[in-house]
Parts: structure tokens; C-alpha cells; sequence
């Protein structure tokens, strides 16, 4: 599942890492999930959230729309540059915000041992250089002009796919995983060309 509101927040710190609450089966894939987040040491465990559900919005001022905010941006994120996996400061651009992207400003980022996989190429894939980190959270700083589930101001997460086809069975059925053109949150490519990056950076932007 790759979006999810999580309520009561107790449930995030118990013994058990599924969160059993209802599903409202959403209209579409979505990429991003909305979160509380009341602790810095959130993601020192690694949870599965199991709940697929829009977040209340933030209105008002607060809300910055596409357009002021539409040219690249410059990120700055830790890269690994090689197979050796050391990770350093490492600056790119990231794509102008598009009608149903949001723009995530990371807040905090968890370490999963496939990042070590890939940043160390023990998968036979990596693409350099390469910002690793797919268990994301931060706050939208920016939405573009049809994004319906989230507003600037939201705290929100960003797990391993950012994008899909949205037309296959699988992405209808809301299990687009299985998609055959999901599109990794990095060591991937985007469908305008540019190379994925994840979490352990700035910014990233994603696909709502």
C-alpha cells in the first residue's frame, strides 16, 4: 500500500506493526500517505500501515498552488557515488511541478536494508549517483492544480513507488505494485527522463 492516514496515533507505537483499521477503497493509486507525526524516533521501527484513506486538508493562505513555486528546483541530498556505497552531499534538479504532483519537503527519513543493497549495487542494478531512502516523511510545500488529497501544510509520507500507469488491473485494483510501469522512488526513471532520487535529501516530488 503506498498511502495511508493513520488514527488513533496509539496505534503506530504498539507491539504490533499492522495497523488493522478500516479501508475505504480509494478512487485511484496514490503515492503518498498522510501521518502524525509526534516523535522524532517515528521511523526507528519499521511499520506497515494497512489503511488506505484521503487526510483533512489544510485551507487558506497556507495553500500554494502550481505556479509560483513551477521552475526546477536545486536539492541537495546524500549520494552514493559507487559501489562502495559511502554516501555524500550530492546537488540536482528536480522536475517543475506537475498537475497532480506534490512537492515534499523531508522532514525525517528510515533506513531499510535495501538501501544498502542498492547503494552497495549487491543487487546488480544500481544506477549512479544515487540518492537512496524510500521511508519518508515531511510536510507538502507544494501542490499541483489537480491534486485532490493533500494541501500544503499536511504532514505526509512517501514509501518506495511514485508513480504508475494507473490504467492496468493491478493499479485499478489498488495494488500497483504489480504495476508493469510503476515507477520506483529511486534508481529509477521518471516518465520525463530525468533519474529518481529518494529521501535522504531536502525535496522530493511525487505523484499524489
Amino acid at each position: 500500500m503506498t498511502i495511508c492516514a493513520i488514527s488513533p496515533l496509539a496505534e503506530m507505537f504498539s507491539a504490533r506493526t499492522t495497523c488493522a483499521l478500516p479501508r475505504p477503497k480509494p478512487p485511484a493509486p496514490h503515492h503518498i500517505f498522510s501521518v502524525a507525526v509526534a516523535h522524532p524516533h517515528l521511523l526507528r521501527r519499521r511499520l506497515r500501515f494497512d489503511i488506505l484513506r484521503p487526510a483533512p486538508g489544510v485551507t487558506g493562505a497556507r495553500e500554494r498552488r502550481m505556479g509560483s513555486l513551477a521552475s526546477e528546483r536545486t536539492v541537495v541530498g546524500w549520494a552514493a557515488r559507487d559501489a562502495t556505497g559511502h554516501l555524500s552531499p550530492y546537488t540536482y534538479t528536480v522536475r517543475k511541478t506537475g498537475p497532480e504532483d506534490v512537492v515534499v519537503k523531508v522532514l525525517y527519513c528510515g533506513i531499510c536494508h535495501t538501501d544498502i543493497h542498492q547503494a552497495k549495487n549487491q543487487l546488480g542494478a544500481s544506477k549512479y549517483p544515487m540518492v537512496p531512502g524510500h521511508e519518508v516523511v515531511g510536510e507538502v510545500v507544494e501542490v499541483g492544480p489537480e491534486v485532490s488529497r493533500h494541501r500544503v501544510g499536511d504532514i505526509v509520507g512517501v514509501g518506495v513507488i511514485v508513480g504508475c500507469c494507473r490504467e492496468c488491473r493491478p493499479c485499478k485494483a489498488n495494488v500497483e505494485q504489480y504495476c508493469n510501469k510503476r515507477i520506483w522512488s529511486y534508481n529509477d526513471v521518471y516518465t520525463d527522463g530525468r533519474p529518481t532520487q529518494g529521501g535522504f535529501a531536502s525535496t522530493m516530488i511525487v505523484d499524489q
